[in-house]
């Protein structure tokens, strides 16, 4: 993003040369990334009004087409005028800005089983009961939403100083929503349960949701995860290593948004006869847990770049240390509808119950380290096509899957609690990352 030399910029390349030459005895030709010439290396003979004649002073002039060499020229005072080994100029004023499309993956989200099932013939007391050899479950049967997903980035920034030394700069970045869904009904599997832990019982059980001649119905599982966000940066020339490379110190200030939501919802329709349950009795239940997380953080890290002529590499690293604001909220919901009487409606569902419904929100010291590599390839003065590898990490995000606490105390469901308080509240976070390539065009001006 160092480059800048266009036609327009011939001004700025005769304010940064400064002498008063005479006739050459010896020079070089140097050429532009795209083959124009720019600047040649001199060896001449200089000579001022009050003073003698310097011989062999060297100097980097414009080419005689584009300025005569003996015309006064003025100092700006900046430190270096031109790089003449890559034929881009150091020395001006500047603007960059890119737009990236990104193919990222994200980590995926853990969460217990949630719907079950059992072969024909399995006892009712049995049906989707975890810790039985025939029980298969259904979902999830791996990490959820870690598949890639298309997203965009834009980034703009502005040198502050005509040597390019100090600059501003910002991005802004945002994922495609990831949704994973699971439904399933008795029509193609005829017994479905919900697994939990029974603490009542202290064993294994299951919600049966359908059963042959007792129940049909069905469970249907919603999972998504959005993630975006952005930063402001000042980035410092920290150690100019040549004509062609330069590192960078970059500070400032970084957040993101990362949402996570979890729905299960069921519906069974009572078929038997004789039982405690009145036939055609519908019976539908949901569990929602949603969370948010919001960072913000002070950045620091360095960004280096390296100028081949025809493609620039840049590196960037750096670590963000701040505040996760993390808001979690769970609720339930039943509603029974028997033939002939008004539907019952309950706030609670199976897993979401009195014991752990709610919104709770708590604040947690976060670290995210992040790492970008960009390969920047020049088609003219102007105007870069890019292509790029991203890596984000936040050590401490909450995600719908691990609030989930499977064990219930079933004395609560229609009665009184008596006992531990379950399920409950379990506040868990963890380690949560995106990566993935970019590509992208970028502009200089």
């Amino acid at each position: 993003m160092s480059r800048m030399w266009t036609p327009r910029r011939v001004g700025s390349l005769v304010a940064c040369v400064a002498a008063l030459v005479t006739a050459s005895d010896a020079a070089e030709l140097r050429m532009s990334a795209h083959g124009q010439p720019v600047v040649r290396r001199a060896t001449y003979q200089v000579t001022d009004d009050i003073g003698p004649t310097v011989p062999q002073a060297t100097e980097l002039v414009m080419e005689p087409t584009l300025a005569d060499p003996h015309v006064p020229l003025v100092d700006t005072g900046c430190d270096e005028a031109w790089d003449v080994s890559c034929g881009v100029p150091v020395c001006g004023w500047n603007c960059w800005g890119s737009l990236e499309f990104l193919l990222w993956w994200r980590r995926g989200e853990d969460m217990p089983p949630l719907v079950t099932t059992s072969p024909a013939g399995t006892p009712v007391t049995q049906a989707g009961v975890l810790g039985f050899p025939d029980t298969e479950i259904l979902f999830p049967t791996e990490s959820q939403n870690g598949d890639a997903r298309p997203g965009g980035r834009l980034t703009l920034g502005v040198w502050m100083d005509p040597c390019q030394s100090l600059g501003i700069g910002g991005r802004l970045y945002t994922l495609g929503e990831t949704t994973a869904n699971h439904a399933v009904t008795t029509e193609s599997i005829p017994i479905l349960a919900r697994p939990f832990f029974n603490l009542t019982l202290s064993q294994d059980d299951a919600d049966v949701v359908g059963f042959p001649s007792l129940t049909t119905g069905g469970i249907a599982v919603r999972n998504l995860t959005k993630v975006s966000g952005g930063d402001v940066f000042l980035r410092r020339l920290l150690l100019p290593l040549d004509d062609c490379r330069r590192i960078d110190l970059i500070g400032g200030y970084q957040f993101a948004a990362i949402d996570s939501e979890l729905l299960i919802a069921s519906t069974r329709t009572s078929i038997g006869t004789g039982g405690s349950i009145p036939f055609g009795t519908v019976l539908d239940q949901a569990d929602l847990f949603d969370t948010t997380n919001r960072y913000h953080a002070g950045t620091i890290g360095l960004l280096a770049e390296y100028d081949r002529c025809e493609i620039t590499w840049s590196l960037l690293a750096k670590v963000g240390l701040g505040n996760m604001k993390q808001r979690t909220e769970i609720a339930g919901r039943t509603q029974t509808a028997i033939p002939g009487q008004a539907v019952i409606l309950q706030d609670q569902g199976l897993l979401a119950l009195d014991t752990n419904t709610g919104v709770y929100d708590r604040n947690v010291f976060a670290v995210s380290p992040e790492v970008q590599l960009t390969a920047a390839y020049h088609l003219n003065e102007c105007i870069d096509l890019t292509v790029g590898y991203s890596f984000i990490y936040w050590n401490r995000v909450a995600q719908a899957g691990t609030q989930i606490d499977p064990v219930l105390n079933t004395s609560q469901i229609n009665g009184t609690l008596t006992g531990d308080p379950r399920p409950a509240f379990l506040g868990q976070d963890g380690g949560f990352l995106v990566q993935g390539l970019s590509f992208g065009v970028q502009c200089v001006w």
